[in-house]
């Protein structure tokens, strides 16, 4: 007779902070549920197979689950997951105009070159944020590095911490001739 003790899986998250989606891959909370999900089988809490997508279109959305291990057999006791509403990453402000003159000696034809990353401070002062540029308001035209305009121009920013969900801010761009 060979008793042992095979205890019962154990979910190590079970929060997720939505960020403006409607759906979650199961595939993620499974990856993000327990070490080693590949071990282990997952149901809703009724024995019904997860979604492939959890709905998360209104919030909190809530689901109970059931995890089993495939060696031992043992099934876990019931598991509340929750989808909540992430916060947005705070920002110093979301819309600033900035202006340049044309360079001295120049044509002074209303053309000038602005550094992106030099007005990022406008925006959030902590060094840990990822910024992405982009030339339109959908964020589907991304630059980098320089921008050379010629009279106005809005760039338009993507501003995530870590831990936060992305806000979206507007930077206006002024060349000015003297």
């Amino acid at each position: 007779f060979d008793l042992r003790n095979n205890p019962k899986p154990i979910a190590q998250k079970t929060k997720w902070e939505i960020c403006g989606q409607t759906t979650f891959p199961a595939s993620q909370v499974i990856s993000e549920i327990i070490n080693q999900s590949s071990n282990y089988t997952f149901t809703l809490g009724d024995g019904l197979a997860l979604p492939t997508q959890f709905s998360v279109s209104t919030l909190p959305a809530i689901y109970t689950i059931l995890i089993k291990d495939k060696t031992t057999g043992c099934i876990s006791d019931p598991i509340t997951i929750r989808f909540e509403s992430g916060l947005a990453t705070p920002l110093i402000a979301s819309s600033v105009s900035v202006n340049a003159c044309d360079a001295v000696g120049d044509l002074f034809d209303g053309i000038t070159t602005f550094s992106l990353e030099f007005h990022k401070s406008k925006f959030i002062s902590d060094s840990n944020a990822d910024v992405q540029y982009f030339l339109d308001a959908a964020l589907t035209r991304p630059v980098s590095g320089s921008l050379t305009i010629s009279s106005s121009q809005k760039v338009y920013l993507k501003i995530t911490l870590p831990g936060f969900c992305p806000s979206i801010a507007e930077l206006t761009l002024n060349a000015n001739t003297p």
